[in-house]
């Protein structure tokens, strides 16, 4: 009973100053609203981010040669690192937290042509694992095959955007281009990926031509060595324990010690989500203390009402203690009018906060602007936050209304 008077008093104090009150409650409306928004635009940031640096390889690690500047058992240093197949082989063997493993040739810019139409393609030696590493999905056609690098065949799958600038809305698999005058057969095209914030190289995935490994060490690089090898771990956990494992098996293969980083240099996903990461998560700390400054201001307003409402209300006090009302009986009932008045700008600020959400959801927003997400955790936290600012805000308040003597508040009139 005593609470339900108490949650009434407060529901005339809010209709009788209307005004007032509801410029008061606007501070706790608008951070509780922007926390839920800034805060949600920060998880989905994140997600965003994490997606488009997984185009590129949702596990793939790069490790591409240096020059060791160290040696073992009296291999001199100062000598440049080259790969060869055996090295592909030897991680497969010898690093269990390995998934799959592909050589990689870097050709570099060759002119794809088809008839009178002459392309710039930036031109890969590659082998069928390629093709999950680095989350190559074929549209059409297929991908590299083992028995297209055992035989060395001439032929190619090509990027998106390289497909619709030689074919347009033609079928492009099973015709043929020409790469620096050789004709290559198309057995695949891939499937779009659009704008890529990471890249394995410095070309767009759609603007790619990829053909057998053995085929580009035949007719375009003469060598048997390659700058890159590609893996995978079984799981983003794995991550570190495939690093080591494959440093280790490169430096007993080439002669350089573990912490020789000239050597080798590898990067990948993992890193890149890592980056991202720490940036997100301390913007998403920086807008949510943003926003609880904003509802700490909107709690010293309700502490203004309620000092506000306490004056105006000085012999409604002093009756009530005359009555036989103890202390802690006043405390409480103007401290629940405190929570009160916040919980109801709370919950006006996650309804707002929630439908800006929504409705942002349901437009097409500009690329890598992430329309915000509803996190039930930042709503349990807000409510937290609203409940602990409308306690703050109504203790002095009510302290001041409890501590008020019966014979000087019946005398203010």
């Amino acid at each position: 009973m005593f609470l339900l008077e108490s949650i009434n008093q407060a529901w005339q104090l809010l209709r009788a100053h209307k005004v007032r009150t509801g410029l008061t409650m606007f501070g706790i409306i608008w951070g509780i609203a922007s926390m839920i928004i800034l805060v949600g635009m920060g998880r989905s940031s994140q997600r965003l981010f994490y997606h488009e640096f997984q185009k590129i390889g949702q596990k793939m690690i790069v490790v591409w040669a240096g020059q060791s500047s160290s040696g073992l058992s009296g291999i001199k240093g100062g000598r440049p690192i080259r790969f060869t197949i055996d090295d592909v082989k030897a991680i497969k063997e010898h690093c269990p937290s390995v998934e799959v493993v592909s050589p990689q040739v870097g050709i570099g810019y060759l002119d794809a042509k088809l008839g009178n139409e002459s392309v710039p393609s930036d031109v890969f030696g590659v082998d069928d694992n390629s093709q999950t590493i680095r989350s190559m999905d074929i549209a059409h056609g297929r991908f590299i095959g083992q028995d297209d690098v055992e035989l060395g065949r001439r032929v190619c799958v090509l990027g998106a955007k390289i497909k619709k600038k030689l074919f347009g809305d033609q079928p492009a698999v099973g015709e043929s281009i020409r790469l620096a005058g050789l004709s290559f057969s198309v057995v695949g095209v891939m499937a779009e990926k659009g704008d890529q914030l990471s890249r394995a190289s410095a070309s767009l995935d759609d603007e790619q031509v990829s053909i057998p490994y053995t085929t580009a060490q035949k007719l375009f690089t003469g060598s048997k060595y390659f700058y890159m090898i590609y893996f995978q771990p079984y799981s983003l956990t794995q991550d570190k324990a495939a690093r080591e494992e494959v440093r280790q098996t490169l430096s007993f293969r080439h002669g350089f010690t573990l912490d020789d980083k000239d050597a080798v240099h590898m990067f990948g996903t993992a890193d890149m989500i890592e980056r991202v990461y720490g940036v997100t998560v301390g913007m998403q700390i920086f807008l949510g203390a943003a926003s609880v400054v904003t509802l700490l201001i909107g709690g010293i307003g309700v502490m203004n009402i309620m000092f506000v409402s306490i004056n105006e209300r000085i012999r409604e006090i002093g009756i009530i203690k005359a009555v036989g009302a103890k202390k802690r009986q006043v405390f409480l009932q103007f401290l629940v009018e405190s929570v009160f008045v916040t919980f109801i700008a709370g919950s006006i600020g996650v309804l707002i906060g929630c439908s800006i959400c929504f409705i942002l959801g349901m437009f097409k927003l500009p690329r890598l602007v992430a329309a915000p997400e509803i996190d039930p955790l930042v709503m349990a936290i807000s409510f937290l936050t609203m409940t602990l600012v409308g306690i703050m805000s109504g203790i002095l308040p009510a302290l001041r209304a409890s501590r008020m003597q019966i014979v000087e508040a019946l005398r203010f009139y």
